[in-house]
């Protein structure tokens, strides 16, 4: 029997995480913002996360946070 485990965004997770836009050689690290458009027992099935220095923003969709560099 094959059990999956797998867990989705939470918002105690959020001070963990970091801005992980590079500009240049130098990693931005700025601390990320929440923004909850949508929750299901305590997890964030979709929102955002905003970086407090570049701004840059990262979606949240079906409660998994983007952190890619476009």
């Amino acid at each position: 029997i094959k059990k999956e485990i797998y867990s989705t965004m939470k918002k105690d997770l959020v001070k963990y995480l970091e801005c992980p836009k590079f500009s240049g050689n130098t990693k931005c690290k700025g601390n990320l913002s929440l923004k909850v458009l949508e929750e299901k027992d305590n997890e964030i099935t979709r929102g955002s996360l905003t970086c407090d220095i570049c701004k840059t923003e990262y979606e949240i969709k079906e409660g998994i946070p983007i952190l890619l560099n476009e």
